[in-house]
């Protein structure tokens, strides 16, 4: 099993102290759910994480998951023979 924990006591602690200052943060909060939504696309685009660049899926599982992100054309095959297989 893998566990995650997020530590986000600092980031609480400043939006905290900007609502304070500001009030409502409906338009800061929209506007950074909108940034992380086109840095994760991006992301997703590029194969890259924020350290480390990701390992390329086999076309088969990529669109074997729930959520198949658009593939080309002309992805190349699993087996590596440079034979090409469309969508």
């Amino acid at each position: 099993m893998i566990r995650i924990d997020i530590d986000d006591r600092e980031v609480r602690q400043a939006l905290e102290r900007l609502q304070r200052k500001v009030g409502d943060l409906t338009p800061a909060m929209e506007d950074i759910g909108e940034l992380l939504i086109e840095t994760t696309k991006q992301r997703f685009a590029t194969s890259t994480a924020p350290k480390i660049k990701w390992v390329s899926l086999t076309f088969t599982f990529a669109r074997s998951l729930p959520y198949a992100p658009p593939l080309a054309d002309n992805t190349e095959s699993s087996a590596g023979d440079g034979r090409r297989r469309t969508a």
